[in-house]
């Protein structure tokens, strides 16, 4: 049975890889705010309508707590050689 430690960078992988994940996918939410800023379409009669001012809080929300730094730990602490198998 592995040892707790390997355990414990199993997770600090894992998770790591499922932040980075996250942070991409907030960085693509921004990007395409950006654009949609730039074009400014009507969204009456769309999902948008009554939310997009919501939609752009939740970006943002979501952008804060990936830059906190129990993110930013996990990430640091990513051991490439340990193999993640310690949970299986």
């Amino acid at each position: 049975m592995p040892s707790d430690n390997k355990k414990v960078q199993s997770m600090i992988n894992a998770g790591a890889t499922a932040i980075q994940t996250i942070r991409a996918a907030i960085e693509v939410l921004e990007a395409i705010e950006v654009k949609f800023g730039i074009h400014d379409p009507s969204v009456t009669g769309t999902a948008l309508q009554g939310n997009k001012t919501a939609l752009a809080t939740s970006i943002d929300n979501l952008r804060a707590e990936v830059d906190k730094t129990v993110w930013t730990t996990i990430e640091a602490a990513v051991v490439p050689s340990h193999n993640g198998k310690a949970l299986d």
